[in-house]
């Protein structure tokens, strides 16, 4: 298939230099996929496999008019969040899911970078309250326990417990969640997908192996 033939998707999220994750993962995998990727950056980092220096965000008129410039010359069928590093970037995402509501949106509300020595927060209580209202309309998020946790205020410690944060995720607004159960315990990784029409438990064994991002985002594009 031809670039101009393919369908095309967007990503805005953050550049990870290493390319394990932020917008250069998902486009690989939008080209896995049969999708001409597209991307935007709203997030500017200093790692590598080895760990997370430093997060910049980008001025929000700058992802703007990246955006507005992608979705006015190329017909883009889905995009997806990631870092998005700061309340007004967030919010810019909030406005550009109002302002192309029939493109199906994929939010990995990315909130702590889980190898730091600190486990780096990305987001801020204000971030936070707007990525709930960009969670609220999205066709599917994809968090972790510790971010299901953060945008929930509730403890994930179980599968159960990932079966009500998914469920509650889409209470919130998205169609569907998927809470990804791979920092639970236990001798298999199980994600829970909930929709609107039920739960759904996604189970496999562990594989040991080395994080290839800080940011843990990579995992979710190369599902």
């Amino acid at each position: 298939m031809t670039a101009a033939a393919r369908p095309c998707a967007l990503s805005v999220a953050g550049l990870d230099p290493s390319g394990g994750a932020g917008f250069l993962a998902d486009v690989k995998a939008f080209h896995a996929a049969g999708a001409w990727g597209c991307a935007v950056a709203a997030v500017l980092t200093v790692q590598s496999t080895a760990g997370l220096a430093s997060v910049d965000p980008i001025e929000t008129s700058l992802v703007r008019a990246q955006a507005e410039r992608i979705f006015l010359h190329q017909d883009i069928r889905a995009w997806k969040t990631g870092a998005l590093g700061s309340t007004d970037n967030v919010a810019l995402a909030v406005a550009l899911s109002e302002e192309h509501p029939t493109a199906p949106l994929v939010v990995d509300p990315v909130i702590v970078a889980t190898r730091t020595d600190a486990g780096a927060r990305l987001l801020d209580d204000r971030a936070l309250e707007a990525m709930r209202r960009l969670v609220a309309r999205s066709t599917l998020v994809t968090p972790n326990v510790d971010e299901a946790e953060a945008l929930l205020g509730a403890r994930v410690t179980s599968v159960e417990d990932a079966r009500d944060a998914a469920l509650a995720l889409v209470a919130m607004g998205a169609r569907a969640a998927l809470v990804k159960g791979g920092h639970l315990s236990g001798p298999s990784a199980v994600d829970v997908l909930a929709t609107r029409s039920g739960v759904q438990l996604i189970e496999a064994p562990r594989v040991a192996m080395e994080e290839t991002s800080p940011t843990g985002e990579g995992a979710r594009s190369r599902r």
